[in-house]
């Protein structure tokens, strides 16, 4: 895995969220997005991809795991102390009938993950055949670059 994170560290920028919605029909999405000089946006694209298939056959390595679980536990203690962390988790947990002490819980889920599930995980969420790919190139003499859509299966 070590050749894909530095090929995605050559990215100006990495950002990978997900979400999910129960209403009005439960739904997810997982989105990884990166800025990167044109000529190696193809190379990139495919780093996160491989990377995406070892994780759904392998999972992380076990110091990766580590890491990410450390850093989501530093990022919560900083956001438990701003308002803004507090708005939308009590909105959704209350807007689904969950007690809102859960919102505390991340400790105890993050203590219980391991290579196993998150290999689960990304074998559900990241489906190699439903994605959407799209790349937003710079202007050429003051016309836009129009490029296609690749890969796209839309949820229906």
């Amino acid at each position: 895995r070590m050749p894909y994170r530095t090929k995605l560290r050559q990215a100006y920028g990495v950002n990978v969220g997900a979400g999910a919605l129960g209403e009005p029909r439960p739904r997810y999405q997982v989105s990884i997005a990166f800025g990167s000089e044109p000529e190696r946006m193809q190379e990139l694209s495919r780093a996160v991809f491989a990377l995406l298939d070892s994780l759904r056959t392998e999972g992380p390595r076990p110091d990766d795991l580590l890491k990410v679980k450390e850093m989501e536990l530093r990022e919560r203690e900083v956001a438990l102390r701003t308002n803004q962390f507090w708005i939308q988790p009590m909105l959704s947990y209350d807007q689904h009938g969950c007690p809102l002490q859960d919102i505390l819980d991340l400790p105890d889920w993050l203590a219980q993950a391991d290579a196993g599930t998150v290999r689960e995980a990304a074998r559900r969420y990241t489906d190699p055949a439903r994605y959407v790919q799209v790349t937003l190139l710079p202007a050429e003499d003051g016309e836009p670059r129009r490029e296609d859509v690749a890969g796209a299966e839309l949820p229906r």
